[in-house]
């Protein structure tokens, strides 16, 4: 969600998505993003600021694996399986949304599986039985649990 590079720019641009998207009126935040305006941030506030964007990552990292787990399916089952089971797993996203309630994950979701056209394309096919949005599903579904279906390890 927060993609950084080596470029103060590029944690410029972290704290105004954070700002925007998740709150308004985090001090820390705020701060940060005055002090890199001013060009006053420090180079441990710098790595400071690095390492709590990349603990978000993180984090919501973890959330997306929990929701791959939950799916029950992996690339190639997720590539055959048939049309219930796809729009199974789409009622699963927007389910585990709803208990795990939290913008950034929301919008962190919805920039992989674009959670507008998942809807869409259960609801035509519950409605019209019309499979031919699935299809498009299917393969952002089958991309998304390649991606965060992996194993964490616990040292």
């Amino acid at each position: 969600m927060y993609y950084l590079d080596e470029s103060i720019e590029s944690l410029k641009n972290c704290c105004i998505k954070y700002l925007t998207l998740v709150d308004k009126e985090d001090n820390y935040i705020s701060s940060a993003l005055t002090h890199i305006e001013e060009g006053t941030l420090s180079d441990s506030g710098v790595l400071n600021l690095r390492s709590y964007f990349e603990r978000l990552n993180n984090n919501l990292d973890k959330y997306a694996n929990k929701l791959c787990r939950k799916m029950r399916l992996n690339y190639d089952k997720c590539l055959q399986c048939s049309d219930e089971k796809i729009v199974k797993c789409i009622s699963i996203v927007f389910t585990y949304l709803s208990k795990n309630s939290n913008i950034m994950l929301t919008t962190f979701i919805d920039e992989r599986l674009n959670l507008q056209q998942l809807q869409e394309a259960m609801r035509n096919y519950l409605l019209t039985g019309d499979n031919s949005w699935l299809s498009i599903t299917r393969l952002q579904l089958a991309d998304f649990v390649q991606t965060y279906k992996r194993p964490f390890k616990l040292w």
